[in-house]
């Protein structure tokens, strides 16, 4: 049963907070550009990977309580009501399947942010090979006030339907492999394996300017690199088999465990107290892997924590994984 285009807005909540309990602003995904014509994909399924489905994050509206940030409904309905606006009779009859890493809302700033990351993968037969992976970040220079927070859910309506969009006539790239519904969260560890860092417990002495030349364990230099190399383009530096990471100006020592790849660091989070920053380490892994952590605006209090970060072996970024007692 197709769906029906319908007006789609950012809802609030009235009223002002109650308690501990804050405002909440509620973004409803709604298609804004036109319909595509002879798309392959006529329904939609999602893999929801995130840490906490229930809320995006928050945004600063100038008191101590700040702003939740929801979606309007679950999000494979409001992802499905998307579609449904995108696409038109002459859709074919194919799953589009998302699987959504990250989307979270924060404020950094004036800007309000919301960090996207998700892959899509075209089914047929009832297996599917992916198409593309987005990671992208929505920046907006809004006022805090309603409309402001009406031009952000405006912007992250715009930014998710032109990704979609752009996929409806696209297949999935056979040389990726093929997987099941169930077995595409494990597509990571299939791919992850494929790369010479992760076969291997021996990594070649020398400096590696990005991650790609780490990753395939080809240092772009043997020996100590001339004065015209700055130290911050050095990615790692390997010395007698130790791998040491730059991180944050500083060179951190790589470790290894159960096949993946760590390191120690501290970011800056905003929080209550201290102890509460702890309770921030999903909020920081849905946010960080998309760039340096910003604060939260919502809490007033700044506060540096140590975190153990795990490396995105896509990317070479770092995610903080969890907190590390000092």
């Amino acid at each position: 049963m197709r769906l029906r285009t319908i007006s789609l807005h950012a809802q609030e909540d009235d009223g002002p907070p109650v308690g501990d309990k804050p405002d909440t602003f509620r973004i409803d995904l709604a298609g804004t550009v036109g319909r595509v014509s002879h798309s392959f994909y006529d329904h939609l399924l999602v893999i929801d990977e995130r840490a906490d489905s229930s809320a995006l994050g928050w945004l600063g509206n100038g008191t101590y309580y700040g702003v939740r940030v929801c979606l309007a409904g679950p999000l494979d309905q409001q992802l499905a009501q998307l579609l449904g606006q995108l696409t038109d009779s002459t859709a074919g009859a194919g799953p589009l399947l998302i699987e959504m890493r990250h989307f979270v809302v924060y404020d950094d700033g004036k800007k309000r942010n919301a960090s996207l990351r998700f892959r899509f993968f075209g089914g047929k037969g009832g297996l599917y090979s992916m198409i593309k992976d987005v990671d992208t970040t929505v920046s907006v220079r809004a006022a805090m006030g309603r409309g402001g927070r009406e031009k952000f859910a405006a912007a992250v309506n715009g930014a998710l339907s032109v990704a979609i969009a752009g996929v409806l006539r696209r297949t999935g790239d056979s040389t990726t492999g093929f997987f099941t519904r169930e077995t595409i969260p494990s597509a990571d560890q299939i791919w992850k394996k494929q790369l010479p860092l992760y076969q291997t417990d021996v990594y070649p002495d020398g400096f590696y300017l990005t991650f790609a030349s780490f990753a395939n364990l080809r240092p772009e230099y043997t020996r100590s690199p001339s004065l015209e190399v700055n130290p911050a383009q050095v990615y790692a530096i390997v010395i007698n088999g130790k791998a040491y990471i730059s991180f944050e100006g500083e060179s951190k020592p790589l470790t290894k465990k159960d096949g993946d790849f760590f390191l120690v660091g501290k970011v800056r989070v905003d929080a209550p107290g201290a102890d509460a920053a702890a309770d921030l380490a999903g909020f920081a892994v849905a946010v960080a892997s998309f760039g340096k952590l910003p604060f939260m605006q919502v809490w007033g209090l700044t506060v540096k924590k140590k975190f153990l970060f795990m490396m995105d072996y896509q990317t070479g970024r770092f995610v903080p994984v969890k907190p590390v007692d000092n």
